[in-house]
């Protein structure tokens, strides 16, 4: 089983892709191998980090346990989107790559919707967001908007 989105730009006659992303299931293990590419020209925008939340959303629809991946020591913006996932990381330096692991079953830490708690277990509720202070010292609920 595998998994694939692209970012594609331009007009119907001249599109290109700029990115992509897969990733191939080891249905032995239950865990996929993730690689993704982003053209030169498209670097640094985010392309990286989208095309990595679209394709974990869709794995774990499809109960794919985790993701694992080799990145270069170099590669620190792949290693940035892997750590911003949510999920806990594992990595194991091997002959000069990081070998990358996050495992889905153990939920992203901070979620609001995925606890990541045994089944029948529940959340603590929210707390209540802490009111801002306005640069002129008074206090305003968060999100509040000023008036003019």
């Amino acid at each position: 089983m595998t998994g694939h989105e692209a970012a594609v730009v331009g007009s119907a006659e001249s599109e290109r892709i700029v990115s992509t992303g897969c990733y191939f299931l080891d249905p032995q293990t239950g865990l996929a191998d993730v690689g993704y590419m982003v053209d030169a020209e498209w670097q640094g925008i985010g392309l990286g980090g989208l095309l990595h939340a679209r394709i974990m959303e869709y794995a774990r629809g499809r109960r794919v346990r985790g993701f694992t991946a080799d990145v270069l020591l170099d590669n620190g913006a792949m290693l940035a989107v892997f750590r911003r996932s949510g999920f806990p990381l594992t990595t194991h330096l091997a002959d000069g790559v990081l070998e990358v692991r996050i495992l889905f079953e153990d939920g992203p830490r901070g979620s609001p919707d995925d606890s990541g708690a045994p089944a029948g277990v529940k959340r603590a509720p929210a707390r209540r967001p802490v009111p801002r202070r306005s640069p002129s010292g008074r206090r305003s609920a968060p999100g509040a908007r000023r008036r003019r």
